[in-house]
């Protein structure tokens, strides 16, 4: 019986069927471990199994081996930029073009590692030599959006689309430029193209729930977040029973986890509330899943008794710790983000509350409860979602101004005999309302 061969790899890998190709792959280096192809074909293999980490020493042993391959040069800078290493990303990107300076999907990467005009400038040159390309007109258009220019990307991703209709990223881009524009009807048709080829896009339903909050009725919004709560719940296991202690004299610990704990609006909400906590009662424990820590982090963690990290850290480990710490109630602080309700699911304490930023309901039989006023949810209404609504009787989106706001002053109405609207936010969220 003859031996697989790397043709036989390639073919399995260009089929998607990646086990296969992955077997053969590894069958060839047991036999030959200093084989570059078979070595590169590996981690390329990892690099599209969503494993950048695995995928990079087997590029990077294979770059060294072959070093005249460009193409692995290239899928090496795609393995750093996927673990965040921009500059060695873009070293592998210009060694691979250096390499083959005529080929359009070594330039593309290039461009998709660059920003601004020399983004756009690769771009471009990808195009004039492969104008049907759909990958440079993607990464032209992603460049576009990335300097503000929205009109442009818009009407760059036509033409991406034009070429390649079932790219997800595609639609979801598009649909991200268009609402951005205010275009949010439209933008809610893209995302849901985007989720009609790819059913399992994340990004592409939270943003859609997003949308929706601008343009749809109550009961839409309320529907579509329930539908995308059962869906988490449909795949999410069954949660342990809790050992909380139930002394009723004791201190309560609340646990608060979110994304969020840096600069952020939502911050002018979270600051008084935490700081009138009754710290004779109740034990504050932050659980930060913050990337990019900045001041308004370091000004929070004074107002907790503990601080936890959990950037990076899997659910089942974020689970666990939250049980150590034996959490009472869980708070989520993280607004319309609705790919981060997994971390809810299943419930991490034996209370969980949705409050702060958090307009709609999440959705989910995890969440007891839900913060919110009588103006945002009629009590005539009842509670629509699957959580106890608590309704606040003075509003729930109470915060403290600033600490270099100016002093209030007259009513500028008052002298001029109209009112004046001023908006300093994105104009998807103005919406026509009757009075």
């Amino acid at each position: 019986m003859s031996k697989p061969s790397l043709a036989e790899a390639v073919a399995h890998h260009a089929q998607g069927r990646l086990a296969d190709a992955v077997r053969i792959y590894q069958e060839i280096l047991a036999r030959s471990p200093g084989d570059a192809d078979a070595m590169a074909g590996l981690g390329v293999a990892a690099l599209d199994g969503g494993r950048p980490e695995v995928a990079r020493p087997l590029l990077a042993e294979a770059c060294r081996r072959k070093p005249g391959d460009a193409a692995t040069h290239s899928n090496l800078g795609n393995a750093a930029k996927a673990l965040g290493d921009d500059d060695n990303a873009r070293l592998s990107y210009r060694r691979a073009v250096a390499l083959e300076p005529g080929r359009p999907e070594l330039i593309t990467n290039l461009a998709g590692g660059l920003d601004g005009a020399a983004a756009a400038s690769w771009a471009e040159r990808s195009i004039r030599l492969a104008p049907g390309y759909a990958d440079a007109w993607f990464v032209l258009a992603h460049g576009a959006a990335g300097a503000g220019r929205l009109g442009t990307a818009v009407g760059t991703l036509a033409r991406s689309l034009a070429l390649e209709p079932s790219r997800a990223a595609a639609w979801f881009n598009r649909a991200n430029a268009l609402r951005d524009l205010g275009e949010v009807e439209d933008a809610i048709t893209h995302y849901r193209r985007a989720l009609a080829v790819e059913p399992g896009n994340d990004g592409a339903a939270s943003n859609l729930l997003f949308a929706l909050s601008f343009v749809a009725d109550d009961a839409t919004i309320h529907a579509a977040n329930r539908a995308w709560g059962r869906r988490l719940e449909a795949s999410a296991a069954r949660a342990a029973a809790f050992a909380n202690d139930r002394d009723p004299d004791r201190r309560l610990t609340v646990g608060y986890l979110s994304p969020d704990f840096r600069k952020h609006q939502f911050l002018m909400q979270l600051h008084p509330l935490l700081e009138h906590h009754d710290r004779a009662q109740v034990r504050l424990i932050a659980y930060a899943d913050v990337a990019r820590p900045d001041d308004e982090t370091e000004r929070l963690k004074p107002l907790f008794e503990a601080w936890r990290s959990i950037h990076g850290v899997g659910d089942e480990a974020v689970d666990r710790l939250i049980r150590s710490d034996a959490v009472d109630v869980l708070v989520c602080v993280t607004g319309y983000l609705a790919t981060y309700r997994r971390r809810f699911v299943p419930r991490k304490a034996p209370i969980q509350v949705a409050a702060i930023n958090q307009v709609s309901s999440p959705g989910l039989e995890a969440f007891d409860a839900r913060v919110t006023d009588r103006w945002l949810d009629p009590p005539e209404q009842g509670d629509p979602g699957p959580e106890r609504l608590i309704r606040l009787s003075a509003g729930f989106a109470v915060f403290a101004a600033p600490a270099a706001a100016p002093a209030v002053t007259e009513l500028p109405s008052l002298t001029r005999g109209h009112i004046t609207f001023g908006c300093l936010i994105g104009p998807h969220r103005v919406v026509q309302i009757e009075c």
